[in-house]
């Protein structure tokens, strides 16, 4: 569907295909719950980025984490949820410190409700919709900056598509 506006890699995320500093950013969004080697990962995706990170990940101090990724006894078959390692907020800052040193970072988390409340009609919308402190919903994001300067333009804040130069 992205056409030409995108080009994609097969490859091992420990050895990416590219360059130091080869992109300004890079995003790792439930990437580190899958491996054995989450801090490897990161450095990794660190050394392309000039100058930030962003880390989505599962919470494991969430309801979602109570309803599908904890382990039960009497499952028949773990999925790969239950399979996966759920980070804390505490727990994903300390790798990132870690790794990267101590670097400026801002988190935020949204989907503070169980699975079953998340849906698009009233009143569950007005309840998952906002993003929260980190720490409260299901997803955790987790911005990093690289280069000193804390990025200062949000997303949103683009009112049209981006050019190729």
């Amino acid at each position: 569907r992205l056409g030409h506006k995108a080009s994609f890699h097969v490859g091992q995320a420990a050895h990416l295909p590219f360059e130091d500093n080869e992109f300004d950013y890079a995003s790792l969004i439930t990437v580190l719950e899958f491996t054995q080697e989450p801090a490897r990962i990161l450095l990794e995706a660190a050394r392309v980025a000039k100058k930030g990170l962003l880390v989505g990940y599962l919470n494991r101090r969430s309801l979602y984490y109570l309803e599908k990724g904890r382990v039960k006894p009497d499952a028949p078959r773990p999925g790969s949820l239950r399979l996966a390692h759920w980070f804390t907020p505490r727990e994903m800052r300390r790798l990132v410190r870690s790794c990267l040193g101590n670097r400026a970072t801002k988190g935020g988390s949204v989907l503070p409700g169980p699975f079953w409340t998340w849906q698009d009609s009233l009143p569950w919308r007005w309840i998952n919709a906002p993003i929260l402190p980190l720490g409260l919903g299901a997803f955790c994001a987790l911005r990093i900056d690289l280069d000193g300067d804390a990025a200062v333009t949000p997303l949103m804040a683009f009112k049209t598509e981006p050019t190729t130069g």
